[in-house]
């Protein structure tokens, strides 16, 4: 399990590392590409569930990399069933999720998306990404627009990966292009503020935050940061988090050969500087502090850091630098959220053969409740959380033998925040 890990983080890392924009793209501002639509109605689609609702997984074409979940409920009664490959993306109007269509002669793969109602148990196709690629984990969510990257072609080629920033409309079951961007990286930021989406974007000798303008349809660079990846002198933004006042860039900051800093600049919600926090004592280790940010979290003064390495930590902020709130490990996780803004953040024991524990920190008190989840078969263990706005939760469940290799039937279970049972 741990190989399969390591393999998925390795791509991450990749993707990062080697993200370059295209020169052509380095305006201050400018209007997004064509909005262009993804068909939901082709001849494929209308063999799927699709309105009917007669096809039990949504399928509209065989890959047998697919993975067939079925979904349980707290008490272990199956309420639904889902067919995917990849991410799943909860949100109240269902769940989003994509599944690769047949392989076409030359090698090129398609990904279909759909939403999964899980009152109605109909599956609705939402389009088609020609060439699909890699999808990245990192999604915004504002007013029933989904907004996700996904990169097509050859990943490893610049020349040839072409980013796509897709926006879903949950409500309308419709999937148009924001903008297709080649040489990009679906490892950029996304975050939710408002009715904007910021996005964290990487070149060669800078990263930059960028804002789409959802309403006008329009994008600008609103902050610009050095690096020179020469000297390795700079500064890098890692990732970015709000809460309803602020906004707050993690940054790696480098000011010479050999020192190695990171740093919170916290930001009001226009974009204007408010203080700097000195955060690099959550690692003693500089290759831990350059790691790249796979979660982060301020707050009202709480903290929250997860890199693609070993390093988690869970505190809080102040005028002395950082506090402890509980002891994290390296199976220490937090779960993929809807929306980035607000009171709770859940987190759970990832991959823990002896604790399938979960864990709430309310933001405003700075408190943390714990509560244990377990399947009828106690040697399930959580492989991955996602919650929407509304106290849903999808947990993935799944069991590996670390000495025969028996493996147990992956599940999904959909419960609420109060059926967890936190105290």
């Amino acid at each position: 399990m741990k190989k399969i890990i390591a393999v998925f983080l390795s791509i991450a890392i990749f993707l990062c590392l080697t993200s370059c924009r295209s020169s052509s793209e380095k305006t201050s501002e400018s209007t997004t590409g064509s909005g262009k639509s993804f068909d939901s109605s082709s001849e494929k689609a209308n063999e799927s569930a699709l309105g009917s609702g007669e096809s039990s997984n949504g399928s509209v074409g065989s890959n047998s990399r697919n993975i067939w979940h079925p979904i349980y409920n707290k008490a272990g009664e199956k309420i639904g069933e889902i067919e995917h490959f990849g991410f799943l993306i909860l949100t109240e109007e269902g769940i989003v999720y994509g599944q690769l269509a047949e392989t076409e002669a030359d090698g090129t793969e398609n990904m279909d998306y759909f939403r999964y109602d899980m009152e109605t148990k109909e599956h609705f196709r939402l389009g088609r990404v020609t060439g699909w690629a890699l999808q990245s984990s990192q999604t915004a969510y504002v007013d029933g627009h989904l907004f996700m990257f996904v990169c097509t072609g050859d990943i490893s080629s610049k020349e040839s990966r072409v980013l796509k920033l897709l926006d879903i409309n949950v409500m309308t079951d419709t999937m148009t292009e924001v903008f297709s961007e080649t040489g990009g990286s679906p490892a950029d930021t996304l975050l939710a503020v408002g009715n904007r989406v910021l996005i964290v974007r990487n070149s060669v000798d800078e990263t930059y935050i960028e804002e789409y303008d959802i309403k006008n349809d329009r994008r600008t660079t609103r902050l610009r940061f050095r690096f020179d990846n020469a000297t390795l002198v700079g500064n890098a933004v890692r990732h970015i988090a709000a809460d309803e006042e602020t906004i707050s860039l993690l940054m790696l900051v480098q000011e010479r050969v050999g020192s190695v800093k990171l740093r919170i600049d916290v930001y009001d919600h226009r974009l204007t500087l408010l203080r700097s926090i000195d955060v690099s004592d959550l690692s003693t280790d500089p290759n831990e502090r350059r790691q790249i940010v796979q979660k982060f979290v301020h707050a009202n003064e709480c903290f929250y850091y997860e890199n693609f390495s070993s390093t988690r930590f869970l505190g809080k902020t102040g005028m002395e630098g950082i506090s402890k709130l509980i002891d994290t490990g390296a199976e220490f996780s937090m779960a993929n959220e809807l929306v980035g803004v607000g009171q709770y953040k859940l987190f759970y024991q990832l991959y823990n053969l002896n604790s399938n524990a979960f864990y709430l920190l309310n933001t405003e008190t700075g408190t943390v409740a714990e509560t244990t989840f377990y399947a009828e078969d106690t040697r399930y263990y959580i492989s991955n959380v996602h919650c929407d706005s509304s106290g849903a939760v999808l947990i993935h469940m799944d069991y590996r033998d670390p000495t025969t290799g028996e493996r147990l039937e992956p599940r999904l279970y959909y419960l609420t925040m109060e059926e967890l049972g936190f105290h």
